[in-house]
């Protein structure tokens, strides 16, 4: 292994877990597969994302499911569930989080992450 070069994941799983009366999101879970290990199957990051949604002190009951592409997500921006479409819909910040955080602004929010 080289030093000063990091390792890039071979896969990124994205699994964000919504009230499906309001698309509103209660929970996004990521899973980052480095080259050479096994990757989770859409199953098993279902579980961990209600896993760890229970221990952060979210009811997974009622909530639906939705696998999402990593080209799709940010973890920057702020969204919910199209409802219909079953597909990401990108949402201004509340202004509270864009200047509290710096949400808007290139990279800022990463340093609060």
């Amino acid at each position: 292994m080289q030093h000063g070069k990091s390792l890039q994941p071979s896969s990124v799983k994205i699994c964000v877990l919504y009230d499906p009366k309001d698309g509103r999101i209660v929970h996004t879970h990521r899973v980052f597969t480095l080259p050479g290990a096994r990757m989770a199957t859409d199953e098993e990051v279902e579980e961990r994302a209600k896993t760890r949604a229970t221990q952060a002190g979210h009811s997974v009951s009622g909530l639906s499911t939705l696998h999402v592409a990593a080209e799709d997500y940010n973890a920057s921006n702020v969204y919910s569930v199209d409802l219909a479409k079953k597909q990401l819909v990108k949402h201004e910040p509340p202004e509270e989080l864009r200047l509290r955080y710096g949400f808007g602004k290139r990279g800022s929010v990463r340093e609060f992450l």
